[in-house]
């Protein structure tokens, strides 16, 4: 067995090399090969995805699959033709499924010092705005609007980065959260490397002016272990005696911190906690048991659950939170089709985690058939003994997807929660989750992350096709941002001090 395992190993471990080494990004496909993978994909989204229909027509996405027949008329290269299956899956809205190159083609990217955009922004009523630059501590040139790059007009690329992302149903918070956060990636992703950057900027006044601006450098791993040496070999260097150490600002430490989750105090107000929840992971069973006996032993009456930018995760962690939190049991299906009966299975990654969820799946469920296939219930009981009854109020954004609206989703429909923020980027009443293996697609090898499990929220509230809306919008202007004010925690500070009064 033993043995077994390391050829396994070597073996795919020659292959990755193989193909990293044999691997051509600038190969061009033929018209016929594209279009034999179009209709694969089209067969495999209509037989095994879930959700394929839930927000889009049949009729409307056989047209969006012709008008992307029609418009591959020429050879491509692997990343052209994966670009040009976007507009698909822009109407599937199905934020889990996604579009990528093949591994081989981001193993060949890896192996080269990339170079990124080297500045961070900000988009905010159709303005975008420069917020940082790598390693500039000037800040000269932050805040101003960015009116093209390279001679890109702004308004060009937002549409561009727009274009090749997805969401569940018809929310759009959660296509600005990705802008906002990964402008760089993507930049360099849709135009190619660049040697240098011309932007041009505009001031508060109105004055233009071109700048450029050289690449941020990510080495590859070769040439990032020579650097790790020699910065190492540095701090082994004689300081200077009389360089002054920097005075950083000291934060409020954590009451309790496990991975990606954390408890603290606010800043501001010590008799109002905060859990921080960043990705939703097996670590959190433990987590929520020493928080939330703390603050019963503590007497804590406001607490904060920040899943701002929390993108989900584990959904046994998010019903384990749940679960101290509702007054009412609460009930979560999930619907699959029959994974023997799909012709495209060969072509789909990960195959262990699609047995393992096949085999215990149902023994933590209650399983049934609805509509010809089987279906999952799982029931969740409120925690009696540490359970928190004091006012909840909920960070949410474009950022907080999948697991982290199953939390949301059960604490609106109970009434139990202020929502504060933007409306989350994930749906209100399911998403299409749970196992994501990726179908390789049989002569490009571009890569569809595909769900295999239909998720429902078993709440009162209709799908309308859009995530949990807040009680409180809040917007950040391009003058919060570059402040780095909280503006969502300075609305519960708000609605804390009127309900004391």
């Amino acid at each position: 067995m033993r043995l077994t395992a390391i050829l396994i190993l070597l073996l795919s471990t020659s292959t990755i090399v193989r193909s990293q080494k044999d691997y051509d990004p600038s190969k061009k496909y033929a018209v016929g090969q594209m279009q034999e993978d179009l209709a694969f994909l089209k067969n495999a989204l209509e037989e095994g995805h879930p959700g394929y229909t839930w927000y889009t027509s049949k009729d409307t996405l056989d047209l969006m699959f012709e008008k992307v027949k029609n418009s591959i008329q020429d050879p491509m290269t692997e990343k052209q033709f994966s670009l040009s299956l976007e507009p698909i899956f822009t109407y599937v809205r199905c934020g889990h499924t996604i579009v990528l190159p093949s591994s081989e083609f981001y193993e060949k990217d890896r192996s080269v010092d990339r170079k990124f955009p080297p500045f961070f922004t900000y988009y905010h009523d159709d303005e975008l705005y420069l917020t940082g630059l790598s390693g500039d501590t000037s800040k000269t040139h932050v805040g101003k609007k960015i009116l093209s790059i390279n001679g890109l007009d702004k308004k060009q690329i937002v549409e561009d980065i727009l274009s090749v992302n997805t969401t569940d149903g018809y929310n759009q918070t959660h296509l600005y959260n990705v802008l906002n956060r990964r402008f760089s990636p993507y930049f360099r992703f849709l135009y190619e490397e660049q040697d240098s950057f011309k932007v041009e900027l505009m001031d508060s006044l109105g004055n233009i002016e071109n700048l450029v601006f050289d690449p941020r450098i990510d080495l590859n791993k070769q040439n990032k272990k020579a650097k790790a040496k020699l910065d190492k070999k540095k701090k082994k260097e004689k300081k200077d005696p009389e360089e002054e150490p920097k005075k950083v600002k000291a934060k409020p430490k954590p009451i309790f911190s496990k991975k990606d989750h954390q408890l603290s105090l606010a800043e501001k107000d010590s008799t109002l906690a905060v859990i921080d929840i960043r990705s939703f992971n097996r670590s959190g069973k433990k987590f929520y048991k020493k928080t939330f006996k703390y603050l019963k032993e503590k007497n804590i009456d406001n607490l904060v659950i920040d899943l701002r930018n929390n993108g989900g995760g584990y959904v046994g962690d998010a019903l384990f939170l749940l679960s101290y939190l509702v007054e009412k049991p609460i009930s979560l299906g999930a619907q699959k089709k029959t994974y023997s009966k799909l012709s495209f299975r060969k072509n789909l990654s990960n195959r262990f985690s699609i047995f393992a969820s096949k085999l215990f799946l149902p023994l933590f469920t209650k399983t049934s058939k609805e509509n010809g296939e089987k279906y999952f219930r799982i029931k969740f009981k409120p925690n009696t003994k540490r359970h928190f009854d004091g006012n909840i109020y909920v960070l949410i954004n474009g950022g907080s997807f999948s697991a982290s609206c199953i939390v949301g989703s059960y604490l609106q429909d109970q009434e139990l929660a202020t929502f504060i923020g933007r409306e989350t980027g994930g749906g209100k009443n399911g998403s299409s989750a749970i196992v994501m293996p990726y179908l390789n697609l049989p002569h490009t090898k571009v890569r569809v992350r595909f769900p295999l499990y239909r998720v429902y929220h078993e709440i009162s509230a209709a799908n309308i096709g859009r995530g949990i809306l807040p009680d409180f919008p809040v917007e950040y202007n391009i003058e919060a941002v570059l402040k780095k004010r909280d503006l969502d925690m300075e609305k519960v500070y708000e609605l804390v001090k009127e309900q004391e009064q």
